[in-house]
């Protein structure tokens, strides 16, 4: 899967499980710098998907 970040298309992979997304990105040097703010935005969008999918499962 690609993703785009900063205007620059990061490839990535992504594991799912029952309880958490493990993702992974591979990012070019230029972007390794921002690794910390990158981190953080991808683990609140995960933790965001993750909490709606379980919201959608609850009848």
């Amino acid at each position: 899967m690609t993703v785009a970040t900063m205007g620059v298309e990061v490839p990535c992979t992504v594991d799912a499980e029952d309880s958490r997304l493990r993702v992974t990105l591979h990012l070019p040097s230029m972007l390794s710098l921002m690794s910390g703010p990158i981190a953080a935005i991808v683990e609140k969008q995960g933790e965001r998907l993750m909490l709606d999918d379980k919201a959608d499962r609850t009848i």
